[in-house]
Protein backbone atom coordinates (compact mmCIF):
# COMPACT_ATOMS: atom_id res chain seq x y z
CA UNK A 1 0.00 0.00 0.00
CA UNK A 2 0.97 4.07 -0.58
CA UNK A 3 2.11 6.38 2.11
CA UNK A 4 -0.43 8.68 2.59
CA UNK A 5 0.60 12.38 2.71
CA UNK A 6 1.26 13.07 6.54
CA UNK A 7 2.17 16.67 6.11
CA UNK A 8 0.46 19.00 8.12
CA UNK A 9 -0.29 22.37 7.40
CA UNK A 10 -0.87 25.62 9.29
CA UNK A 11 -2.91 28.50 8.34
CA UNK A 12 -0.26 31.12 7.09
CA UNK A 13 -1.96 34.37 8.71
CA UNK A 14 0.12 35.66 11.63
CA UNK A 15 -0.84 34.27 15.11
CA UNK A 16 -3.42 31.29 13.79
CA UNK A 17 -2.39 28.15 14.34
CA UNK A 18 -5.02 26.20 12.98
CA UNK A 19 -4.27 22.63 11.09
CA UNK A 20 -5.93 23.31 7.25
CA UNK A 21 -5.85 21.49 4.14
CA UNK A 22 -5.56 25.04 1.99
CA UNK A 23 -3.14 27.98 2.85
CA UNK A 24 -5.97 29.40 5.07
CA UNK A 25 -8.51 28.97 7.67
CA UNK A 26 -11.30 31.18 6.59
CA UNK A 27 -12.24 33.89 4.83
CA UNK A 28 -11.05 36.32 7.39
CA UNK A 29 -8.02 34.85 8.20
CA UNK A 30 -7.21 35.22 4.55
CA UNK A 31 -8.53 39.15 4.64
CA UNK A 32 -6.30 39.85 7.43
CA UNK A 33 -3.06 38.43 5.76
CA UNK A 34 -4.15 40.46 2.66
CA UNK A 35 -4.44 44.04 5.00
CA UNK A 36 -1.44 43.07 6.47
CA UNK A 37 0.32 43.19 3.52
CA UNK A 38 -0.77 45.58 1.65
CA UNK A 39 -1.93 47.80 4.50
CA UNK A 40 -0.12 50.70 3.25
CA UNK A 41 -2.29 50.79 0.17
CA UNK A 42 -5.37 49.67 1.96
CA UNK A 43 -4.79 53.44 4.31
CA UNK A 44 -4.08 55.36 1.20
CA UNK A 45 -6.98 54.51 -0.45
CA UNK A 46 -9.16 55.29 2.33
CA UNK A 47 -7.61 58.70 3.18
CA UNK A 48 -7.85 59.28 -0.61
CA UNK A 49 -11.50 58.34 -0.14
CA UNK A 50 -12.26 60.70 3.13
CA UNK A 51 -10.62 63.75 1.14
CA UNK A 52 -12.85 62.97 -1.19
CA UNK A 53 -16.25 62.83 0.44
CA UNK A 54 -15.71 65.18 3.80
CA UNK A 55 -19.62 65.68 3.83
CA UNK A 56 -20.18 61.50 3.86
CA UNK A 57 -17.58 61.32 6.73
CA UNK A 58 -19.19 63.62 9.01
CA UNK A 59 -22.36 62.04 8.93
CA UNK A 60 -20.57 58.54 9.39
CA UNK A 61 -18.86 59.85 11.90
CA UNK A 62 -22.19 61.36 13.46
CA UNK A 63 -23.85 57.89 13.05
CA UNK A 64 -21.47 55.66 14.72
CA UNK A 65 -21.53 58.57 17.71
CA UNK A 66 -24.67 58.15 18.30
CA UNK A 67 -24.77 54.45 18.14
CA UNK A 68 -21.93 54.63 21.05
CA UNK A 69 -23.79 56.78 22.80
CA UNK A 70 -26.82 54.58 22.85
CA UNK A 71 -25.11 51.40 23.37
CA UNK A 72 -22.76 52.83 26.15
CA UNK A 73 -24.03 55.70 27.75
CA UNK A 74 -23.04 54.48 31.03
CA UNK A 75 -19.85 54.43 29.94
CA UNK A 76 -20.01 58.00 28.25
CA UNK A 77 -21.07 59.44 31.56
CA UNK A 78 -18.46 57.93 32.91
CA UNK A 79 -15.71 59.27 31.22
CA UNK A 80 -17.72 62.22 31.75
CA UNK A 81 -17.07 62.61 35.31
CA UNK A 82 -13.48 61.28 35.09
CA UNK A 83 -12.61 64.55 32.77
CA UNK A 84 -14.66 66.83 35.13
CA UNK A 85 -12.55 65.37 38.42
CA UNK A 86 -9.70 65.09 36.30
CA UNK A 87 -9.78 69.25 35.82
CA UNK A 88 -12.28 70.81 37.30
CA UNK A 89 -11.05 74.43 37.07
CA UNK A 90 -11.40 74.09 33.03
CA UNK A 91 -14.94 72.55 33.08
CA UNK A 92 -16.38 75.65 35.82
CA UNK A 93 -14.75 78.06 33.84
CA UNK A 94 -16.23 76.99 30.39
CA UNK A 95 -19.81 76.60 32.26
CA UNK A 96 -19.63 80.35 33.63
CA UNK A 97 -17.93 81.67 30.10
CA UNK A 98 -21.56 80.24 28.48
CA UNK A 99 -23.62 81.55 31.22
CA UNK A 100 -21.94 85.19 31.09
CA UNK A 101 -21.74 85.18 27.44
CA UNK A 102 -25.54 84.22 27.14
CA UNK A 103 -26.86 85.84 30.59
CA UNK A 104 -28.22 82.78 32.04
CA UNK A 105 -27.78 81.53 35.28
CA UNK A 106 -28.77 84.80 36.99
CA UNK A 107 -25.85 86.66 34.82
CA UNK A 108 -26.16 89.83 32.86
CA UNK A 109 -25.76 89.20 28.95
CA UNK A 110 -22.43 90.17 28.09
CA UNK A 111 -22.05 89.10 24.63
CA UNK A 112 -18.22 88.57 22.55
CA UNK A 113 -18.79 91.62 19.89
CA UNK A 114 -17.62 89.66 16.77
CA UNK A 115 -19.93 86.88 16.46
CA UNK A 116 -17.98 85.44 13.22
CA UNK A 117 -15.35 82.54 13.41
CA UNK A 118 -11.62 83.74 14.15
CA UNK A 119 -10.15 81.88 11.51
CA UNK A 120 -12.41 81.90 8.27
CA UNK A 121 -15.37 84.41 9.32
CA UNK A 122 -18.12 81.65 8.86
CA UNK A 123 -21.09 82.21 10.78
CA UNK A 124 -22.54 78.67 10.93
CA UNK A 125 -22.03 75.90 14.00
CA UNK A 126 -19.92 78.84 16.16
CA UNK A 127 -18.25 77.30 19.45
CA UNK A 128 -17.06 79.91 22.18
CA UNK A 129 -13.16 79.37 22.58
CA UNK A 130 -11.25 80.62 25.71
CA UNK A 131 -7.74 80.85 25.77
CA UNK A 132 -7.15 80.58 29.46
CA UNK A 133 -9.28 79.74 32.80
CA UNK A 134 -12.07 82.34 33.53
CA UNK A 135 -14.13 82.11 36.72
CA UNK A 136 -15.40 85.00 37.51
CA UNK A 137 -17.07 87.73 35.67
CA UNK A 138 -14.72 90.87 35.61
CA UNK A 139 -11.94 88.15 34.62
CA UNK A 140 -14.65 86.83 31.46
CA UNK A 141 -15.12 90.83 30.52
CA UNK A 142 -11.84 91.54 31.00
CA UNK A 143 -11.04 88.48 28.17
CA UNK A 144 -13.82 89.45 25.75
CA UNK A 145 -12.29 92.93 25.61
CA UNK A 146 -8.66 91.74 25.11
CA UNK A 147 -10.10 89.15 22.29
CA UNK A 148 -8.81 86.16 24.46
CA UNK A 149 -12.55 85.02 24.12
CA UNK A 150 -13.96 84.61 20.87
CA UNK A 151 -16.05 81.94 18.39
CA UNK A 152 -14.61 79.36 16.15
CA UNK A 153 -16.45 77.39 14.11
CA UNK A 154 -16.60 73.36 14.19
CA UNK A 155 -14.14 72.59 11.86
CA UNK A 156 -11.44 75.08 13.85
Amino acid sequence: MGEANTTVRVCLTEGCNKKVKRKYCSRKCSDRNYYLKNKEQVVARINRWRLKNPEKVKELIRENNKKYYLNNREKHHEAMRKQYHKNKELWNSRSSVYNIVNGKGGYVEYPIPNSTCKVCGSTKKLRIHCEGIYRYKRNVVEAINKEKIYYLCSLH
